[in-house]
């Protein structure tokens, strides 16, 4: 194997241990009566279009205004990997930045409350709607929390696997509680 190849293999494998990582320390994080609770509610494939569905709750007891570029699905405010296991194990989907300005606005999140969007995963990963085994596909996101409330940082993160049937993964009614 050239040195190349074994580097990136390296990178994929600890990439994947960080990812791992954060799934588990996630829970914990939300359990710890945090101020905001961050969730990817699953993907939603809509005429070959693949959406990642997120959700952030303010658990705080006070109204906060978020800025729109902030927010998960704002410019360019999380992290995605889009990787597929079997076909093409141990290769992630290219993935295409786009510069672009974006609104400026306030999203208001009510007191032990959420907000919800989605984020167009076949805009920033081409070849992904393309892909035949959907069900081989995992996205693996990272956010940095103290985006919402100019603190700082505090990453949380997790994966989500893409379901063909359009299952959204179900979540606490309130998981600030």
């Amino acid at each position: 194997m050239n040195i190349d190849l074994k580097r990136n293999l390296m990178n994929i494998s600890a990439l994947r241990l960080i990812i791992i990582l954060i799934t588990f320390i996630c829970p914990l994080a939300a359990k710890a009566r945090e101020k905001f609770y961050v969730h990817a509610d699953g993907v939603r494939i809509e005429n070959n279009v693949l959406h990642l569905k997120m959700s952030v709750w303010n658990c705080s007891k006070s109204p906060v205004n978020a800025q729109l570029a902030y927010l998960p699905w704002g410019e360019h405010a999380i992290g995605l990997v889009a990787y597929a296991a079997g076909q093409m194990t141990g290769q992630a989907f290219s993935q295409v930045t786009y510069i672009e300005d974006f609104p400026g606005k306030d999203i208001l999140i009510p007191a032990n409350s959420f907000v919800t969007d989605e984020i167009n995963l076949s805009r920033i990963f081409p070849k992904l709607s393309g892909y035949k085994y959907m069900k081989d596909v995992v996205i693996f996101w990272v956010y940095d929390k103290g985006l919402l409330d100019h603190s700082s940082s505090n990453y949380v993160g997790g994966m989500v696997q893409v379901l063909p049937t359009n299952q959204i993964s179900a979540f606490p009614s309130n998981p600030c509680k």
